[in-house]
């Protein structure tokens, strides 16, 4: 109870919006209610919103209240750098509201790829951060024919990317391991012919 009243005081929120926030996302009373109250400021200093207006995003998605504060700068910085690449998707980043931005959250990782896509093919330039968010994926897929070829695409570039780091990694350690392999060969080498020559004496 202690943990319900925490959420209901800090969204201040009437007994009926309590059970509705609760219902949207139960793994709230996983969390003390320090941890809760720590990421409910964090998201403050994350959007740059009012009280109010982060009360009001935080209502739409209680989900926001679970998030590690790192994973939701990793969002926000990740829309911030593709809505600057268009004058008009800064314009409605810059003065973004509540209701939208929690709508980001909610379907964040589909909507960075719609604007990734858009700005990699450079369609749709009068195309609205509103209405592209609003818009279901079925309805994207049809106005974009070739967003899902794309997005395959997209993937194989970054299952090659990451695969080709890792062997960088790999050669990396294997070249460490050899260079100290080398360096305790060297050190023994040097302790035989010190201790020799203390026999030879």
């Amino acid at each position: 109870m202690e943990r319900a009243e925490n959420v209901r005081s800090m969204l201040d929120l009437k007994p009926i919006e309590l059970f509705a926030v609760l219902r949207k996302n139960p793994g709230i009373f996983l969390l003390d209610s320090a941890e809760t109250r720590a990421r409910y400021n964090a998201i403050h200093k994350v959007v740059h919103f009012s009280r109010d207006a982060v009360r009001t995003m935080v209502r739409k998605l209680p989900l926001l209240l679970s998030w590690e504060t790192e994973n939701l700068e990793r969002k926000i910085d990740d829309m911030r750098q593709l809505a600057y690449t268009r004058v008009q998707w800064q314009e409605e980043f810059d003065c973004i509201t509540p209701s939208l931005l929690a709508f980001f959250f909610r379907d964040s990782t589909d909507l960075i790829l719609r604007m990734e896509y858009l700005v990699a093919t450079r369609a749709a330039p009068d195309a609205s951060l509103k209405d592209l968010f609003k818009m279901t994926n079925s309805s994207f897929a049809r106005k974009h024919p070739d967003f899902r070829a794309w997005r395959v695409v997209r993937l194989q570039k970054k299952q090659e990317k990451r695969a080709r780091l890792e062997r960088q990694k790999m050669l990396a350690r294997q070249e460490q391991e050899q260079r100290q392999q080398a360096l305790m060969a060297h050190q023994s080498y040097v302790q035989q012919q010190q201790q020799q020559q203390q026999e030879e004496r």
